[in-house]
């Protein structure tokens, strides 16, 4: 009975054993396997008649080069308890992760096995989340930044806040934005009482004071976080000052659309009293027999075209008119131009020109490469404050093939070279490297718009030519602007067009304008040169005279910016009265896509103002003689 008893007794004991979820082996001193429990077996998918009473070795070949037998083996000698963790795969493939307690007894040792499979998962996934967490803040291009509220002191800053704030990582942490001089201690004082109120800041704008005194404008908004029983702020931190210069040139790209909406309309009433004038010389240069008066009539022809010009030019400043190309001589333009500035220019600074006898020319808008010319000086006088010399040489150039390796945008063929120096202060690269950006300026707030440099280059870029610029600090600059050459043009050859006065068999016209004396000038000089005009003016009263003489009015010169009626809506009632009459449509603001406009309104021809009387009656002849 007491045999049974404890036999009863180890068949209990042992089905307890089989029930734990722990597995529990029994491993004698030769290494064989005595005892294992159902989770055991289960971790070592094996069955019990595989392993009990085998050896481990027998069981799994090697296993005495590992880890974990080493830390067995050395329970046995030193006699004393362990602890270790075993990497292993269930039955399906998937990792395993198992905790050994070692305990040693006398025939063998004891090991239990826990499996904690979850928990390293669980840490795992902690592990990634930090990494991801990691990553995120330090590479996150938002500013991050962890104080202390007590005391403002940095726990952790990313790589965005270093960059804003102009010091290393090591030298933030520990420190105060105070101490770093980062933000002042009153703004600090204000961000404390607005979140003792508001509890979280979102998007407060501030001027942040970087090392080496830039200031970056920024978003700061900030969260507090509890860590160890003590409150932190995690401050985020955009950096807006790309943002603001954005917001700044879009504050100037408005400016400059609202300026182009004036100079339009003050073109319109600049080509109105032009025109009159224009064709008034004409008139007068037939009259003119003295030299002298002659001379003064060539004086303000010249004069008044050059006047037309310009106002051409700011058009195509403000709305990017077309501009128009004629044979060109840069000598005469230099010539020009230094006559122009050299008297507005400081007297230390002194002017040199060198140019060959025999050079190309360009076809190019005179204007245009005036307007190149003097933002270059400008740039060079400003360069020069306390004096200098500006040296203007042009000559002849080839570009080869090779040539294009070390230009972008040039091609082979010949060109025109044009230098530009100064003796002045030079430009750092990093100053070089910008100087052809839109409203990149180094002069002060007011005193340049940063404009020049990038139209310098829209210019030369629109004539097919390219430009390269040297500069070094304290050795003055040189701008190289090449256009292309028209080599076949004859240098003697004026820069004029000459057009051939056509005159009239006694045609009527009738001319269409708001503007009184334009419409008086036009009149005399059609009907001095053969034609008969009635005039309206506005396309209502133009209209009614149509209506009144369609039989006998064989062309019309509108113009197409009046009160009223505009000259669109006239040329289409005409075309509906007789779609077989002659227009001329009139305009001094017109651009590319307006006067496509116009064509398409259906006008036969375009006479754009200001414009001589050799010009009109060219256009009214062709007009006529229309097939």
């Amino acid at each position: 009975m007491e045999f049974n008893a404890k036999q009863s007794s180890e068949n209990i004991f042992y089905r307890m054993l089989d029930d734990l979820a722990e597995g529990v082996y029994l491993i004698g001193l030769d290494w064989r396997y005595l005892y294992l429990n159902k989770t055991a077996i289960g971790q070592t998918r094996r069955t019990k008649e595989e392993l009990l009473g085998k050896t481990m070795m027998e069981c799994f070949p090697g296993i005495e080069h590992t880890a974990p037998y080493q830390s067995l083996q050395r329970c046995m000698r030193e006699k004393i308890e362990l602890t270790f963790e075993q990497s292993t795969s269930k039955e399906n493939g998937t990792p395993a992760w198992y905790e050994m307690r070692v305990e040693p007894f006398q025939e063998g040792v004891l090991v239990l096995s826990f499996d904690i499979t979850e928990r390293k998962r669980a840490e795992q996934a902690l592990r990634e989340s930090e990494k991801r967490f990691f990553a995120v803040f330090q590479y996150s291009p938002t500013g991050i930044a962890i104080s202390r509220l007590t005391d403002g002191k940095f726990l952790d800053v990313n790589e965005e806040t270093c960059r804003i704030y102009g010091y290393k990582r090591e030298e933030i942490i520990g420190r105060t934005s105070l101490e770093l001089g980062i933000i002042q201690a009153d703004s600090r004082q204000k961000l404390l009482e607005k979140q003792k109120i508001e509890h979280n800041l979102k998007n407060v704008e501030l001027d942040i004071n970087s090392r080496g005194g830039a200031i970056h404008p920024v978003l700061f908004s900030w969260v507090p976080i509890e860590i160890n029983h003590e409150t932190y702020m995690v401050a985020t931190i955009v950096d807006i000052t790309e943002r603001k210069r954005i917001d700044e040139q879009n504050l100037r790209l408005q400016r400059l659309e609202s300026v182009g909406s004036l100079a339009g309309g003050i073109v319109h009433d600049m080509n109105n009293i032009l025109s009159p004038m224009m064709m008034a010389l004409g008139r007068l240069r037939q009259n003119v027999t003295d030299a002298g008066d002659q001379k003064l009539v060539d004086m303000l022809e010249r004069n008044s075209k050059r006047a037309a010009e310009l106002l051409r030019q700011i058009l195509t400043f403000a709305r990017g008119s077309e501009s128009k190309r004629s044979p060109l001589k840069i000598s005469l333009v230099l010539d020009e131009v230094v006559k122009l500035l050299k008297p507005t220019f400081p007297a230390n600074i002194s002017f040199q020109k060198n140019f060959p006898k025999s050079l190309w020319s360009i076809s190019a808008d005179a204007t245009q490469i005036h307007q190149v010319v003097v933002n270059l000086c400008v740039n060079a006088r400003d360069a020069m404050p306390q004096g200098g010399t500006l040296s203007f040489d042009v000559e002849n150039f080839s570009v080869t093939e090779h040539d294009t390796r070390m230009f972008p945008g040039a091609k082979p063929g010949l060109y025109v070279l044009l230098k530009v120096s100064d003796t002045g202060t030079g430009m750092s690269s990093e100053v070089k490297s910008k100087i052809f950006d839109p409203f990149f300026t180094t002069k002060e707030v007011g005193k340049g718009t940063g404009l020049g440099l990038s139209m310098v280059t829209s210019i030369v870029q629109a004539h097919e030519g390219f430009l390269d610029v040297h500069s070094e600090l304290g050795e003055g600059t040189q701008f190289k602007i090449y256009f292309p050459a028209i080599a076949s043009v004859d240098a003697t050859q004026e820069q004029q067009e000459t057009l051939e006065a056509v005159q009239g068999n006694g045609e009527l016209i009738l001319l269409v304008d708001d503007d009184a004396i334009v419409r008086e000038i036009a009149m005399i000089s059609l009907e001095a040169s053969g034609y008969k005009v009635i005039i309206a003016a506005d396309g209502t009263e133009a209209v009614g005279l149509y209506g009144q003489r369609s039989g006998d009015v064989r062309l019309v010169i509108t113009d197409m910016d009046m009160p009223i009626m505009d000259g669109a809506s006239l040329v289409r009632i005409l075309r509906k009265m007789n779609s077989n009459l002659h227009i001329i449509g009139s305009s001094g603001t017109a651009d590319k896509p307006r006067l496509k406009k116009l064509e398409e309104s259906g006008i036969n021809s375009f006479l754009a103002k200001p414009y001589t009387t050799e010009i009109l009656l060219k256009v009214i002849y062709e007009t006529l003689h229309q097939k």
